[in-house]
């Protein structure tokens, strides 16, 4: 079943690759994540151009470029990637990269801000401030990420298999669904450095 196939496909989180070439969006209009999108791709750009390499390293390996839903996303983690691999992750080698004038400054904004998707931090401050782990921050924010995108692949999967009368599709979605459950239950699971 082709759409079972590229279901799998989407879903891997083991193999990923690194762009060789940073593609030119059209619309750039809306910057940001729309509705349906990955509400931690925002935050995750913010981890990207902070300019430390171990953060950079952390979220490219756990996440590859071709997961991010927002195409302005997309292309602004590309141009990390590409910075990363010739060794020039300063925020201001970055954002000069940048070719499209809204997302240089919407990432100009995003760097200098100081809130963030997760409230978490803010919880373990007395007076509502505190020095946040970068490092720390990025493991919580990845974790959030796969955990979205694992849910948003089951509800697409209850949603087909509401709307199909097919029983043999109804077992293999339900089989995924289960499976895309194990492993939502395993990241949540796991262990990091997060206090």
């Amino acid at each position: 079943n082709t759409f079972l196939q590229q279901n799998n496909r989407n879903t891997a989180t083991a193999a990923r690759q690194t762009p060789r070439e940073i593609r030119v969006v059209e619309n750039l209009s809306t910057v940001g994540p729309g509705k349906t999108e990955n509400v931690f791709e925002k935050e995750l750009i913010r981890l990207l151009y902070s300019g430390k390499e171990d953060v950079v390293e952390y979220i490219l390996e756990k996440i590859g470029i071709e997961e991010y839903t927002d195409p302005n996303m997309k292309s602004l983690a590309e141009i990390v990637s590409v910075g990363f691999n010739e060794h020039k992750i300063s925020p201001a080698y970055l954002i000069d990269q940048i070719q499209d004038e809204g997302l240089k400054s919407f990432v100009f904004k995003l760097s200098l801000t100081d809130e963030t998707i997760s409230k978490k931090w803010d919880d373990f401050s007395y007076n509502g401030k505190i020095e946040k782990d970068t490092f720390a921050h990025a493991e919580e924010t990845v974790k959030s990420f796969l955990v979205h995108k694992l849910e948003h692949q089951i509800r697409i999967n209850n949603r087909l298999i509401a709307e199909s009368k097919d029983e043999r599709l109804h077992l293999e979605l339900l089989k995924r669904n289960k499976e895309l459950q194990d492993d939502k239950k395993e990241l949540l699971n796991s262990k990091s450095n997060l206090i």
